[in-house]
């Protein structure tokens, strides 16, 4: 089986790629057992994350926006 028949289109691959990276899985996996409710540890731990997972995949993210 080719990528093609699997994926389809460039797009498919694409966002196949984007969506077993995102960085979705850690915020639902946080907001299930570490949110905390002291609003400003939660906001930072969370925007911490979200700027080392898009640093962590800049190449995919800056593809995909273009």
């Amino acid at each position: 089986m080719t990528i093609f028949r699997h994926f389809e289109t460039k797009m498919g691959i694409l966002e196949a790629l984007i969506q077993q990276q995102s960085y979705f899985t850690y915020f639902e996996q946080y907001f299930k057992s570490s949110l905390t409710f002291d609003v400003k540890k939660d906001l930072t731990d969370i925007a911490h994350q979200y700027l080392l997972n898009m640093n962590k995949n800049k190449v995919i993210f800056l593809i995909s926006i273009q």
